[in-house]
């Protein structure tokens, strides 16, 4: 990492621990042109109290142990505004500040597929199906990175010879869920990236993960299979999160497992006309 870089991270993660509200923070990057050196000075539209933690956080000890492995594992920071930061992100109200990133960010357009954690092996079947028509079609698949439908959508793409992005709830220092470090490092092995929202030295805590849910949605995927998830599902809170424009489409599902009715929000059986989306329907 040059020393411009390593200034843009360190400046990075000061703001990300400023804990702003993101649309004060994506003000200040927008406002500094995408330096995120710069926004680090700036207090406009900030409240008393944000103008105290940013001043906090900007003079606060570093995390020495936590920055050295980021070091380690080459993670960097992509803020908005930046050059790095990915063209389909930065014209959304609600696109995400700043992406800490290990690996590399792919130029090809995602696809995402999210799904329950608690999955079947039809689930799983269905997520790695899935995963290597879109790879075959040309896409990146984007997903969460979790057990069970997240893991299957990484392991087709993998395995297909496609690029995969796994979007985290914790900082990239930390590995989440344990057993996924392999996968993850085949990830970025094979072209792919680690993101995160998170700052390093970050743990994986329960609320984090409906909090990165929306960044599924603001990948700009313009399809989001949904494979066995239940209503109160991580998945099924990304799906939701979704905006009307953007098409969402839901696998086929076996109604008499409860954990299939994330398909749809209502929770009630869908008609014969449903929204489950065929496999051959890939958009070009």
């Amino acid at each position: 990492m040059s020393t411009a870089e390593s200034e843009t991270f360190l400046a990075c993660h000061r703001l990300a621990e400023a804990a702003l509200p993101p649309e004060r923070l994506r003000a200040l990057l927008e406002a500094a042109g995408g330096d995120p050196c710069h926004a680090l000075s700036l207090r406009t539209g900030l409240t008393p109290r944000q103008v105290e933690r940013l001043e906090r956080a900007a003079t606060a000890p570093l995390p020495t142990k936590a920055l050295a492995t980021a070091a380690e594992l080459g993670v960097w920071a992509c803020p908005l505004g930046s050059a790095p930061y990915p063209d389909v992100l930065r014209h959304f109200e609600d696109s995400p500040p700043i992406l800490f990133v290990r690996g590399t960010l792919p130029p090809s357009q995602g696809l995402a597929i999210v799904g329950s954690r608690r999955s079947t092996s039809y689930g799983k079947g269905q997520a790695t199906h899935f995963a290597t028509a879109f790879v075959e079609a040309g896409f990146t698949v984007v997903s969460g990175g979790a057990a069970g439908i997240d893991t299957a959508a990484h392991a087709g793409a993998l395995q297909a010879g496609g690029t995969t992005v796994a979007v985290v709830a914790c900082g990239l220092d930390y590995v989440y869920p344990a057993e996924n470090r392999g996968l993850f490092e085949k990830i970025v092995a094979q072209g792919g990236a680690i993101v995160s929202e998170f700052s390093v030295g970050t743990r994986p805590e329960p609320w984090r993960f409906p909090a990165r849910g929306p960044d599924h949605r603001t990948q700009r995927c313009r399809v989001r299979p949904r494979c066995l998830g239940g209503p109160r599902s991580g998945g099924h809170g990304t799906l939701t999160w979704g905006t009307p424009p953007d098409p969402r489409w839901g696998l086929p599902r076996r109604w008499a497992r409860g954990c299939s009715r994330g398909n749809d929000p209502t929770g009630r059986e869908p008609q014969p006309s449903s929204r489950a989306a065929p496999p051959c329907a890939l958009p070009r």
